[in-house]
């Protein structure tokens, strides 16, 4: 939460909160906060938990441009972006594809979203494109980012195959900007878990 992450003090923060954790996923709206930023992706690592960093908006990354490459490099195993954080990231002169791939020179996994476009996810030996589900209406794009990532962070730490992990991403992405806010009701969970739960 972007107020929340405004008034923790990094000596609040200790590799004992990250002790039962696996992996550790992080809002770029941290980055406007370097000391905590820092002293929450080194504990993190410390309590060997995987790191994923959603760059959360285009002036998140213009003001943080010098210090990302630095803490992708050191820290982080898989970076989100949309199309304009990208862009601010990489420069007007790419395409998506050579953005993802250009993200990836600094952590194992890059994926660049473009909503309705789809997403390219490069992991240092191919770039993939990945189509978006088609949706009749759309009524609300809140959260849309944020579930394309859970789905995404959900299957890898199942260990799918990427695509696999981008196309239950690009799912639930489609199923919440179908509804108003970010709460997916009761009956779609359970029918897109009893997709889940045939590949597990």
């Amino acid at each position: 939460d972007l107020g929340a992450a405004m008034q923790l003090n990094p000596d609040e923060i200790s590799v004992e909160d990250f002790s039962d954790c696996q992996h550790a996923h992080f809002e770029g709206y941290l980055l406007f906060n370097e000391a905590l930023t820092r002293k929450l992706l080194s504990c993190a690592q410390s309590a060997n938990c995987t790191i994923s960093l959603d760059l959360a908006s285009f002036e998140v990354v213009q003001a943080s441009k010098t210090l990302l490459p630095e803490l992708l490099d050191k820290y982080v195993d898989i970076v989100f972006a949309n199309e304009d954080e990208a862009s601010a990231f990489c420069g007007s002169g790419m395409d998506f594809a050579a953005m993802a791939r250009y993200l990836q020179c600094w952590c194992s996994i890059a994926a660049v979203k473009m909503g309705a476009a789809g997403a390219y996810i490069a992991d240092g030996q191919s770039v993939e494109a990945i189509a978006a589900n088609k949706v009749d209406t759309v009524v609300d794009t809140t959260a849309a980012g944020d579930l394309w990532a859970a789905g995404f962070l959900y299957g890898w730490l199942q260990q799918w195959p990427l695509s696999e992990c981008a196309q239950l991403g690009a799912q639930l992405g489609a199923e919440v900007v179908q509804i108003h806010g970010s709460q997916l009701p009761e009956p779609t969970w359970e029918h897109l878990l009893q997709g889940m739960q045939k590949k597990l």
